[in-house]
């Protein structure tokens, strides 16, 4: 049951229907808990990884930033962990695509922030380092396995996402794009 409330709400937010998506993984979430009382299993705390993964993606989509960057955190912090214990291709495409989700929140910041700003700049700065993480995990996992949709999304995504930030730094500091970004 778990397991089938989390494949909807990853359909779900495939659709665009991010709120639908939310409550979904939102339902799925006290039974995964339930699952997870050994916290030696590491397949159920892969598992809980995906769901966070799947959860902070429909909450990104919604636009919750503030609600996704805590479950990303989460995950960049318990699957390098796990991965000490047993790396696998999954979760190194959970911490790449966790780290993408990271990017997202701070471009996302970046594009409310003032125009110009110090915050702004610190914001692209802070999505663009995300990225720039995310990127050579994604493809690590591609020569491993390949990545069709919907699960090269993440990847796709970070890739545009370093361009966006390295554009927007390179307007907003003057640099040529790729050049190392300046302090404000």
């Amino acid at each position: 049951l778990a397991s089938d409330r989390v494949n909807l709400c990853a359909q779900f937010t495939e659709l665009g229907e991010y709120e639908r998506a939310v409550e979904l993984c939102r339902a799925a979430q006290p039974l995964l808990q339930s699952l997870r009382d050994d916290d030696r299993n590491a397949q159920g705390r892969v598992d809980m990884a995906g769901f966070r993964w799947n959860m902070a993606y429909a909450l990104l989509g919604a636009k919750r930033m503030n609600e996704a960057e805590p479950i990303l955190l989460e995950n960049i912090r318990t699957l390098p962990e796990i991965a000490r214990e047993n790396d696998t291709v999954q979760i190194q495409y959970l911490l790449a695509a966790s780290e993408q989700g990271l990017g997202a929140v701070h471009a996302h910041r970046a594009t409310r922030a003032n125009a110009g700003s110090a915050a702004q700049v610190r914001a692209w700065r802070a999505a663009k380092e995300w990225y720039e993480r995310a990127l050579p995990r994604f493809e690590a996992v591609g020569k491993q396995v390949t990545l069709d949709y919907p699960d090269r999304t993440p990847m796709d995504e970070a890739i545009e996402g370093l361009k966006n930030s390295t554009e927007a730094l390179s307007r907003l500091e003057g640099a040529p794009a790729g050049a190392p970004a300046r302090e404000p």
